[in-house]
């Protein structure tokens, strides 16, 4: 955790990601996103940067993450996204519309099929 980048603008190459991010965090606004590849290139620090640029203080009720490695059963990741989406406090006061879920997860290894 000590090395881990802390902006955007620290996280080395995905240079067209870093563009986008950016613009998101300064507009407070993001799409819907998919973070994919390999190990260590970077998807849980940009998950979690993206996290603490866009939610700031509200980051500890409104930012979930869930390690499907835990249970690969994905009727469980499922269940517990649904049940954070249904949660009615994390919208309240949040300036930034929406909460962010990150899923750690080998998905190769996850319950099929996945749809």
């Amino acid at each position: 955790e000590k090395y881990r980048p802390k902006r955007i603008h620290q996280l080395i190459g995905q240079e067209l990601f870093k563009l986008d991010a950016e613009n998101w965090i300064e507009n407070k606004e993001m799409p819907n996103l998919l973070l994919y590849g390999g190990a260590g290139v970077g998807k849980t620090t940009a998950a979690g940067i993206l996290a603490n640029e866009m939610l700031g203080l509200e980051i500890d009720s409104n930012y979930f993450e869930i390690n499907a490695s835990d249970d690969r059963r994905l009727e469980v990741v499922r269940t517990t996204i649904k049940d954070i989406a249904q949660q009615s406090n994390w919208t309240e006061n949040l300036t930034v519309k929406g909460c962010l879920i990150h899923v750690t997860a080998p998905f190769d290894t996850a319950s099929v099929p996945l749809h």
